[in-house]
């Protein structure tokens, strides 16, 4: 079988420099005492893949935080560069929270050899080990298949499958993206635009309401690298390796869905790298016998020997492929589907023991002021009753957009 990890990238190496600070003072105590900070170091992250796609290549400066902090602090006003050996340097310019974006579309071209350089703002200067660009291997196919997981649910699986008959790729990472069509299950076609309180009556105005609050699509993201190798393989093939699961009853397959997923052959040096980043991150305890050391990449300080720094300079040839799916192509119409909790409102009884004009209050601050209740039910000669919903039932922009991707088909 080949060899499986899935890492969060951008979390993983800052939530490291505390297991190892951790380590560094229990290693040397066996008597209660109160964990204090003095010798935190502010040590730099680098996140910098740059690939054989033409566009704009991105790459994520931040420092690690001591614990009462809240978060990372991003690194900002750096001069980050990459030169190649044949004397092309790309600037990337700071776009706030840490990223950087080069400022003209490059590709990282095989045979080139490739190196990042960094300068702070407070005059610290770190340069990479010099990378090439690892061999590329095609996506065969993505497909989608039900299944049932450890944990006894049915769902869908996305699985992948490839294959490099020249045998050089061996080292692969994975992400995906991924998109989903939501339906509003109870929408209606008014809305009401005003109240009124005359008469000691409550008199609600409506007009058409849009058709974008109908059908909504949704994008996820996720900054999540899984890492996989043939080294114990005959060949360098990878079948069915599942990169995504989704339960029968997840909203992201409740209508329509499509994953792209990404492809990329690494070096075995940041192979190794994030190998054993995720050996650390899945570490049940610091005491366990694997004792951590600090992770070091292929990125120095040039100011400073001694300093720490942590990340990697990755170079990586990527293949990717969309599908899509709809939901009868995995399950039938009787498979429990994503429900939604809708419960009808009805002012006259919600509200039967306020008077009128609190009830007009009421209403007025729960549909128009706070848009929480959506129109379902106007009042008609055979039931003059008027009826609301929770918005999320009757106006799905509340969890997506109502304008779909520009990949979108359906």
């Amino acid at each position: 079988m080949p060899v499986i990890k899935t890492i969060p990238i951008y979390k993983e190496v800052k939530k490291l420099f505390f297991l190892l600070l951790l380590s560094i003072g229990f290693s040397n105590c066996v008597e209660e005492f109160e964990f204090k900070n003095e010798t935190f170091e502010s040590i730099l992250i680098i996140n910098a893949r740059i690939t054989d796609e033409l566009k704009h290549q991105e790459i994520r400066l931040s420092r690690t935080f001591r614990f009462e902090e809240e978060g990372p602090a991003n690194e900002s006003g750096a001069e980050v560069i990459i030169k190649d050996n044949k004397g092309n340097e790309y600037v990337f310019k700071d776009t706030g929270e840490g990223i950087y974006h080069s400022e003209n579309e490059f590709m990282a071209i095989s045979g080139l050899e490739y190196q990042l350089s960094i300068k702070t703002t407070d005059g610290r200067s770190y340069i990479s080990n010099t990378s090439v660009l690892p061999s590329k291997s095609t996506i065969q196919n993505v497909y989608a298949e039900h299944r049932i997981n450890d944990d006894g649910i049915g769902g869908m699986a996305i699985l992948v499958d490839t294959f490099d008959p020249t045998g050089n790729a061996t080292f692969y990472g994975y992400e995906y993206e991924e998109a989903y069509r939501i339906k509003a299950p109870m929408w209606f076609h008014s809305d009401v635009v005003k109240l009124e309180f005359v008469d000691n009556e409550i008199v609600y105005m409506s007009d058409d309401r849009p058709e974008g609050e109908r059908i909504c699509y949704q994008e996820n993201k996720p900054k999540t690298l899984q890492i996989i190798n043939t080294t114990a393989l005959g060949e360098d093939r990878i079948n069915g390796y599942q990169i995504r699961f989704i339960g029968q009853e997840q909203i992201e397959i409740a209508e329509r869905y499509s994953i792209l997923v990404k492809q990329f052959v690494q070096s075995r040096e940041v192979h190794g790298f994030y190998q054993t980043l995720s050996n650390f991150s899945e570490s049940e305890s610091i005491f366990s016998q694997v004792q951590p050391g600090f992770l070091t990449g292929n990125i120095s300080s040039e100011s400073d020997p001694d300093e720490l720094v942590l990340g990697i300079f990755d170079i990586s040839s990527v293949s990717s492929k969309r599908i899509f799916v709809d939901r009868l192509d995995i399950y039938d119409r009787f498979t429990p589907k994503f429900k939604y909790s809708c419960q009808e409102f009805i002012p006259d009884e919600v509200f039967e023991d306020l008077p009128p004009r609190l009830v007009f209050e009421r209403m007025n601050e729960l549909v128009l002021e706070t848009n929480i209740l959506k129109l379902y039910k106007e009042p008609s000669f055979f039931d003059p009753k008027i009826i609301f919903i929770n918005r999320v039932c009757g106006d799905c922009t509340t969890i997506g957009e109502s304008t779909p991707p520009d990949f979108w088909i359906d």
